[in-house]
């Protein structure tokens, strides 16, 4: 649990910020880009290593599916997405901002 900002390799240059809390017994989580309004996660599971989230978000006022691949080491978590109908698969990383649980 906890809140990490991600510096997005590509594309290059953007912040998302990572929430992942416990609500009423269940992970949740939150993936908010800059000034946009949070996409919010409550579909997530556990592969390996890795938290799985799935949602879906609205891009041009259509529907699209979302999948975000958390991977966690020590402070540092790398994320992977991939959007329905995008070319583009988005990476990157970023440090524990709070002391989390």
């Amino acid at each position: 649990m906890g809140t990490w900002v991600i510096n997005m390799t590509e594309p290059k240059g953007a912040l998302e910020t990572l929430r992942i809390t416990d609500t009423r017994g269940r992970v949740a989580a939150t993936v908010q880009a800059q000034q946009f309004p949070p996409i919010a996660f409550s579909d997530i599971a556990k592969m390996g290593k890795s938290l799985v989230l799935s949602a879906t978000r609205f891009e041009n006022g259509k529907p699209i599916q979302a999948i975000v691949i958390l991977t966690v080491e020590s402070d540092t978590m790398s994320m992977i997405q991939e959007l329905e109908g995008s070319t583009v698969t988005k990476r990157g990383s970023g440090k524990r901002q709070d002391g989390g649980a």
